[in-house]
């Protein structure tokens, strides 16, 4: 049976994503930092606002609105180009 379709209204969300196996995502400052710099990137390209974040090891929550309806578009773009930073540095392949 297929997931139901995600939500893509406009409004705000409380995102919840965690690493494959609840491994850590992240190891040190840089990896924080670079995270932060995506998702302060994104915020530009896509038009959206940040009013909380916490950034754990192995999972992150960030508390967001969108004025449109790109909330898919706004978590790939994140989560590929973070995941893509953190298999290159960590020279490994695969979902993080």
């Amino acid at each position: 049976m297929p997931r139901k379709n995600r939500i893509e209204k406009a409004g705000f969300y409380h995102i919840v994503n965690r690493g494959v196996a609840r491994e850590s995502i992240y190891h040190d400052n840089e990896d924080f930092t670079k995270f932060l710099e995506i998702t302060q990137e994104s915020i530009y390209e896509y038009h959206f606002a940040i009013y909380s974040f916490c950034l754990m090891l192995n999972h992150y929550h960030l508390l967001l609105e969108t004025s449109s309806s790109n909330l898919s578009s706004i978590m790939q773009k994140i989560n590929s180009r973070y995941s893509v930073f953190y298999n290159n540095k960590y020279k490994r392949v695969g979902s993080l």
